[in-house]
């Protein structure tokens, strides 16, 4: 009995000491966002919401005479051992497909997807600073010029 006591113990704390894998770091990461959020210094917010178990989607907005336009989305699907990031334009030109980003690296706190062969931004990385502050950068390759832009945000107050 006491052998079998052991090996469960050792069991609990081996699993408990485990790695995360990069679906529950992005999970982790991912569930941080979920509100609204103000991208400083300009008139765009994010709303993160939980679709489900594994889809994420932030509808970003501007203020445009006092009321809310939606000028497109982000959709965070994570599906077996992958994450996918679909950014979308609402409105857009029709040559402005859907741009498919794939998770390159998820630690504690950051995300980063990348897509080498699209267009401007081809890297885009998130950073959870704490519960009311987030940061994004993008960067890439545009016009043969290496260019690098970052972004950030404060969590909007629930009324």
């Amino acid at each position: 009995m006491r052998f079998h006591h052991l090996l469960f113990t050792l069991f609990i704390f081996l699993n408990a000491c485990a790695p995360t894998s990069p679906i529950d770091q992005s999970r982790e990461s991912l569930d941080l966002l979920i509100g609204d959020w103000a991208f400083e210094g300009t008139e765009l917010t994010e709303t993160w919401t939980k679709m489900d178990l594994n889809h994420y989607r932030a509808v970003i907005s501007r203020s445009f005479n006092g009321e809310l336009e939606a000028m497109g989305t982000i959709d965070i699907r994570l599906h077996g051992d992958s994450v996918s990031y679909i950014g979308n334009r609402i409105g857009a030109a029709d040559d402005a497909l859907p741009i498919e980003y794939r998770l390159v690296s998820a630690e504690e706190s950051q995300l980063r997807f990348e897509n080498v062969n699209g267009i401007f931004p081809q890297e885009i990385g998130y950073e959870i600073n704490d519960a009311h502050r987030f940061s994004v950068t993008m960067s890439g390759t545009q016009d043969g010029k290496t260019r690098s832009q970052s972004f950030n945000y404060s969590r909007l107050q629930s009324n």
